[in-house]
């Protein structure tokens, strides 16, 4: 039996908390969970030590979904760590992780793409330490009936043209540059709208951006709308096309959603969509991702008054497989072994 805890922040960490509850659906009978979340200050680093030391909490192998997450888990605990990289948003991040791996060999790192490998290895991270696993996302069939109730509780119409900026509103995310293509076309025609999930950093910036354009109807927050967290996954199913405006290297976990979903995507070429993305995703990729020319291929792609429920779900067995939850369960509990038993040493 192989004990794995799971250690993640209580409040602003969905994408780890949804990657959790995916591997907890289906684990193989020699993997077992516990699960504690996170809060700040010294007094939950006290909690977890003490729990640790009594044998309250005796695990095999910590998974840390964040940095506070991971230098906890080497400060309380002596087992090994596989700490999972969502996002690398400096040098000083790869500096950082370089130097913790030349202070303990505890820590192995999970990747979502090539490209964080890359950076990691070309820091001076042994290979053998870093695994790329892509995450398992969940699909279920979009019915026409399911997709209308959810654009009513959102304020949308049917006739509404809606690009969805998956993710975050960040820095790396750039959803400013699609708040400003769906602008150039919400002058033309008030039924182009921009969903975001409204969480994020810079989600309160672009309600003041639509308002300094005098558009405050362009923007729609779903969790504004909705009063409550908001699972991406959710938002999908409203939305006709997706903007993947991410810079490199962000989270590829709202990328890899759509792609799942069978959504189409635009996408910068130069950015996470020209990583990520592959032939069998639905991406129209764009070089330079600038806001007139992206206005213009959702003009020419999705005119308004169009029949639109035809592009949902055109590619999506291939990607599916991809994300499937199952090979990605399959692959964390290969690694947890490998961790437990030395070998990723």
């Amino acid at each position: 039996m192989v004990r794995v805890l799971q250690m993640i922040r209580r409040y602003d960490d969905s994408e780890a908390a949804q990657q959790i509850d995916v591997l907890g659906r289906g684990l193989s009978a020699d993997i077992r969970f516990c699960h504690l979340p996170l809060g700040c200050g010294p007094a939950r680093y006290q909690l977890l030590r003490n729990r640790i030391r009594g044998r309250l909490i005796t695990p095999d192998v910590v998974h840390s979904w964040n940095w506070s997450g991971l230098m906890w888990a080497l400060a309380a605990t002596r087992c090994p760590v596989v700490h999972s990289i969502k996002a690398i948003e400096s040098r000083g991040q790869v500096r950082a992780l370089k130097k913790l791996t030349s202070l303990t060999s505890r820590v192995s790192f999970v990747c979502s793409t090539s490209l964080q490998k890359h950076m990691l290895q070309r820091a001076g991270i042994p290979a053998h330490r870093c695994h790329i696993i892509e995450p398992g996302v969940e699909t279920s069939v979009v019915s026409q009936d399911h997709r209308t109730r959810i654009r009513q509780t959102l304020g949308l119409d049917n006739k509404d043209v809606v690009a969805f900026a998956p993710g975050d509103s960040t820095p790396t995310s750039r959803h400013r540059l699609s708040l400003w293509a769906l602008s150039i076309l919400h002058v033309y025609d008030r039924r182009y709208r921009l969903l975001i999930s409204g969480t994020g950093p810079q989600a309160s910036s672009l309600h003041r951006l639509a308002q300094k354009l005098k558009q405050p109807a362009l923007l729609v927050s779903a969790s504004e709308r909705l009063r409550r967290e908001v699972d991406q996954s959710e938002l999908l199913v409203a939305a006709d096309v997706a903007l993947v405006s991410d810079s490199l290297p962000g989270s590829p976990l709202p990328t890899a959603m759509c792609m799942a979903a069978g959504m189409p995507m635009i996408g910068d070429a130069d950015g996470l969509a020209g990583q990520y993305a592959t032939e069998e995703s639905s991406t129209l990729m764009i070089r330079p991702f600038r806001p007139k020319l992206v206005a213009r291929h959702i003009f020419e792609l999705f005119p308004i008054g169009a029949e639109r429920a035809g592009h949902w779900g055109n590619n999506r067995p291939g990607a599916a497989e991809r994300f499937d939850p199952a090979r990605f369960r399959r692959q964390m509990s290969d690694l947890y072994r490998s961790v437990c038993n030395g070998s990723s040493k």
